[in-house]
């Protein structure tokens, strides 16, 4: 998938059809500073270009699609 277009599933007329999201970026502030590092669901805090974040990213991106190929099959009565 590629990030800078998120296919997401709307229900317009009972069909779906996949849009684009801007490419506006959102600004988070957590107030913990930047020094390089990010933390994790269990708050240990690693360097940012830990691979564990790409894996995170990846994993995230997977869950979606097949969240979209699930979406599809429902609408097309397939079975699968």
């Amino acid at each position: 998938i590629n990030p800078s277009y998120i296919a997401s599933i709307s229900s317009i007329n009972n069909s779906y059809q996949p849009f684009i999201m801007s490419k506006r970026k959102i600004k988070v502030y957590t107030k913990t500073g930047d020094k390089g590092q990010s933390s994790l669901y269990n708050l240990e805090r690693r360097p940012k270009d830990d691979p564990i974040f790409e894996a995170l990213g990846d994993t995230d991106e997977l869950n979606a699609a097949i969240g979209i190929a699930r979406e599809y099959c429902l609408q097309a009565n397939n079975g699968l």
